[in-house]
C-alpha cells in the first residue's frame, strides 16, 4: 500500500488551515512558485543561464 505523497507546504498549510491570511499569502507563494519553474523551462529553452 502506497502512503500519499504530502508536500511540507500541504502540511504546514494544513497545521495554519484556519488562519485564512497565511492561507492566502501559501497559495501565492505556491503561485509563485510555479511561475519560476515556468520561467526557468522558458529560459532553459533559449539556453539563458541564471
Amino acid at each position: 500500500m502506497k502512503t500519499p505523497r504530502i508536500s511540507p507546504l500541504e502540511e504546514v498549510m494544513s497545521l495554519l488551515g484556519d488562519n485564512k491570511d497565511m492561507k492566502k499569502m501559501f497559495k501565492d507563494m505556491e503561485k509563485l512558485q510555479k511561475d519560476v519553474e515556468a520561467l526557468k523551462k522558458l529560459a532553459a529553452s533559449f539556453k539563458i543561464k541564471y
